[in-house]
């Protein structure tokens, strides 16, 4: 059967740009924080799945909105070339495009960004919408942006609504909404300590075509 619509987190699920936060994230620690030991990619991957209009109050307190304005500069200015498309994500768009499936994408980055970025990679095409932190009344894993994305649409947030991303908060977003949880990557998918199992899992967007290929009947 094929979904109403399928909704993308950002990050690790459809573009490689951890790298280039993590350098942005150096440089906005070595400007506004005394902290002796730069993150670890796995501490930014962790960062990466909370809404960056909280996690930056969480982390620079009331230097928090200058600290995410030089964040996003020099992510824009310095980094932001580096990002690239997950290896197999291009296919599963155009599987999705060409089955006439509704998609957009849900991000826990500032909205604006994540909309830069679709337009360096070439594919702002693909979505209806593509809605970050802070563009709606309430940031993922709330419900508020999931409403946003099919916002217009002759349909509602169901189990025919595919949610895919890469961690357990993505899971949490796709329950919040109703939705069908779908997860690549590392399984299983965490919250803290509290495991979230999706619906289903895949290890890499190869086995999520097949998927697609057998779920929709797509030749």
């Amino acid at each position: 059967m094929i979904p109403n619509a399928v909704i993308f987190d950002w990050d690790i699920t459809l573009v490689n740009s951890v790298d280039a936060i993590h350098g942005a994230l150096e440089d906005t620690f070595i400007k506004y924080s005394n902290q002796e030991e730069a993150w670890s990619r796995e501490e930014v991957l962790h960062w990466l799945s909370r809404s960056m209009r909280v996690s930056f109050k969480d982390i620079f307190g009331d230097k928090a909105s200058s600290a995410a304005s030089y964040f996003y500069q020099e992510y824009k200015n310095r980094h932001l070339k580096n990002i690239t498309l997950a290896e197999g994500a291009s296919y599963t768009l155009e599987i999705l495009l060409d089955l006439g499936v509704y998609l957009a994408v849900v991000s826990s980055k500032r909205g604006d960004l994540v909309r830069e970025e679709a337009g360096i990679l070439d594919l702002k095409s693909y979505f209806k919408k593509i809605i970050g932190s802070a563009d709606a009344a309430e940031d993922k894993p709330e419900m508020a942006p999931m409403k946003l994305a099919i916002e217009n649409a002759n349909f509602n947030l169901d189990n025919n609504v595919w949610y895919v991303g890469d961690c357990g908060i993505d899971v949490v977003c796709a329950r919040k909404s109703s939705c069908y949880s779908i997860i690549l990557g590392s399984s299983p998918a965490y919250v803290g300590e509290t495991v979230h199992n999706p619906d289903i899992y895949f290890s890499n967007h190869k086995e999520f075509h097949e998927f697609i290929k057998k779920t929709c009947k797509y030749t």
